[in-house]
């Protein structure tokens, strides 16, 4: 017989839990953290005037936390940017060639900013300064290396006096980011509102991505240190046209929600 699953991510790898146990996929909203309780809840949210135990699969899995991957994403464009500076100086002061790319689509910030939109105004005003002060730093860079074709001392001169301010506005931005990383991590992810065994719970995941149909004789088991977990069950695993996905076969909320944790029963 079929069911039906809903893939969603964590971190690189995908899993898959029974539609059935699926209630809705909600944007993260504000998290209420509860002192002295197991760190694979994350907190509690309201939902629908219950307060809902918020698992959180990335510390489950060992994986790396989501607003420690966007400071590290952050961090790295930063210092992206000061190369592409400093190295554009130097093409300038030694009247060399310029070999890193001057489309902000291009460069690592500008593909991110591409991909990323947000309701949250704090990060919403921060983007409204930073995305025309990197576009118009790649674009005065060609425009210098194309005056520089005609007149190098004018180049050289529009290098120092305004390639460095575009630069540290942007760069001021992005230091911005960073300090925002868990607020940018938190738009990012959704919440999966699921319930199993009349008990209410929300896992938190990196994005859902597809359903699928699958028959439980496709379900390919695994090895039980494989698929056993303190806190979850894993059933088996199935193969895509995309990768494997790892399917749930249940979550032990109980357990995860014995210390200091309201366990919500909404039957």
């Amino acid at each position: 017989m079929k069911e039906d699953y809903i893939i969603f991510a964590v971190g690189e790898c995908d899993y898959a839990i029974e539609v059935n146990k699926v209630e809705r996929i909600l944007p993260i909203t504000e998290i209420t953290p509860i002192p002295y309780m197991n760190k694979c809840i994350k907190g509690v949210i309201n939902y629908q005037n219950h307060l809902l135990p918020i698992i959180d699969l990335r510390y489950i899995f060992n994986v790396t936390a989501y607003d420690e991957v966007m400071k590290k994403l952050f961090t790295q464009v930063q210092n992206d940017h000061s190369v592409w500076v400093e190295s554009f100086k130097n093409s300038m002061s030694e009247n060399r060639a310029f070999n890193l790319t001057t489309d902000h689509h291009a460069c690592r910030l500008g593909k991110w900013l591409d991909s990323f939109s947000t309701h949250n105004e704090n990060i919403a005003a921060i983007l409204r300064e930073l995305r025309p002060a990197h576009k118009q730093l790649h674009q005065m860079g060609q425009e210098i290396l194309d005056i520089r074709d005609q007149d190098i001392h004018q180049a050289q001169e529009m290098t120092d006096d305004l390639v460095h301010t575009i630069y540290q506005s942007t760069s001021t931005q992005i230091n911005k980011l960073i300090e925002c990383s868990h607020t940018v991590s938190d738009q990012l992810q959704k919440l999966l509102i699921c319930v199993e065994n009349d008990i209410w719970f929300a896992l938190q995941i990196d994005g859902a991505k597809d359903i699928i149909h699958v028959d439980k004789i496709e379900i390919k088991p695994m090895k039980q240190e494989s698929g056993t977990n303190e806190f979850i069950q894993l059933q088996g695993v199935i193969e895509t046209q995309e990768n494997l996905v790892l399917i749930i076969e249940s979550i032990n909320v109980k357990e995860l929600s014995s210390k200091n944790l309201p366990t919500v029963n909404m039957a």
